[in-house]
């Protein structure tokens, strides 16, 4: 008998130890909560990625044919952390980078950009590129294909045509210069290997450029009057046209560089884009129907427009966005037209100076944009294939 109890009180005694384990078990919280490894991750020391930056801007200065750039003004500073260490040590920065490219620029960039960096537990730092937000400059991109001349200086990414570049180059100047003689160069052309690259280098979101052929761009994004004005090229577009539509692209945009189009807001969007048009195509032998046929089009289906092209026209997402530059140029030929090229040119400079279009146009023309608009839709209409 006593030994039963003994055996009994032990099975209720192990009862209630299993009731309070199912007890405990059941009252536990069912989320996981992962351990803190904070403590395993190596430490973001902007202090060492600063000397990193600098020491991975000086390798790619010098790899390759990007001596031939002659950067000057190398500098950078790297001014905080941006988001949290990675598990696998990977961070990133925003830097200020400042660099320009010696004889050809006027001043040094400076553009604000964001360094890829990773940490290793021995300290070490490493740089394994540059990423938006910010200008990501093509020469950071890696090697290029550079040629330099007393009048040019042209760099291409990798699989870009190099010489046909450098041949469009050296023809743009000669081209814009038969219009503003008093500009010698240098004109800088730079052309990316990707599409994404280009907007990269003008801190665009990807795609934005993807339709467009060219930009003339201050590469810091400023108006400053010496701030360093560069031709990106889109090689996917240019790379696909003939010689003579590509030699068109680059003399429209050496002459947006040649005249300072960029740097001022004061022109109207047609004058800026119509006289680059002038300029490239003064000299080109093509018909009417082939260099106007978008707008002639577009008058023979919509009629033509009601008044000057203005900003909101030159979308390059619109379905019209090629016959836009058409008309531009066709105000340009009007106003040759009527009072000659010097005309046209002194429009531009007043214009660009900060005299108003209308008192610009009396002066230089001897009629206000009124009739300017009206003899420019009678041409428009009498275009070949507009009726």
């Amino acid at each position: 008998m006593r030994t039963g109890r003994i055996r009994r009180s032990w099975w209720i005694g192990a009862a209630v130890v299993v009731a309070a384990l199912v007890v405990a078990l059941l009252a536990r919280p069912r989320t996981y909560v992962a351990p803190d490894r904070t403590e395993d991750l190596p430490q973001a020391r902007t202090d060492l990625a600063a000397t990193a930056l600098q020491q991975w801007l000086s390798a790619k200065a010098t790899d390759g044919s990007n001596a031939q750039l002659r950067l000057a003004d190398l500098s950078s500073r790297v001014i905080a952390q941006t988001g949290a260490m990675q598990s696998d040590g990977d961070w990133r920065a925003k830097a200020s980078l400042t660099w320009a490219y010696a004889g050809v620029d006027a001043s040094a960039a400076t553009s604000e950009v964001t360094v890829d960096l990773h940490s290793d537990h021995d300290g070490t730092v490493t740089v394994t590129g540059l990423s938006q937000p910010g200008r990501v400059p093509l020469w950071t991109t890696g090697p290029l294909s550079v040629t330099r001349t007393a009048t040019t200086l042209v760099a291409t990414g990798a699989g870009v045509d190099h010489a046909a570049y450098a041949r469009w180059a050296e023809r743009a100047v000669t081209v814009v210069r038969r219009v503003v003689p008093a500009w010698h160069g240098p004109l800088v052309v730079e052309v990316p290997a990707t599409t994404a690259q280009l907007d990269n280098a003008l801190g665009a979101t990807t795609g934005t450029y993807t339709h467009v052929a060219a930009i003339t761009a201050a590469m810091d994004g400023s108006a400053r009057a010496d701030a360093p004005v560069h031709v990106l090229v889109n090689p996917a577009v240019v790379g696909a046209l003939d010689e003579r539509s590509a030699q068109i692209v680059i003399s429209h945009e050496a002459t947006h560089a040649a005249t300072g189009a960029v740097l001022t807001a004061a022109r109207p969007i047609w004058l800026s884009e119509g006289f680059a048009d002038y300029v490239a195509l003064r000299d080109v032998d093509v018909p009417l129907k082939t260099s106007a046929g978008q707008i002639a089009a577009l008058v023979r289906s919509e009629g033509a427009p009601k008044a000057l092209p203005d900003a909101s026209d030159f979308d390059a997402s619109s379905q019209h966005f090629g016959a836009e530059y058409e008309a531009a140029w066709q105000v340009c030929e009007q106003i040759v037209a009527d009072a000659g090229e010097k005309a046209l040119v002194r429009l531009y400079d007043d214009v660009g100076a900060g005299t108003g279009l209308d008192t610009a146009l009396r002066r230089e023309v001897g009629y206000g944009v009124a009739t300017l608009t009206q003899r420019w839709r009678a041409r428009l209409e009498a275009l070949p294939g507009a009726r």
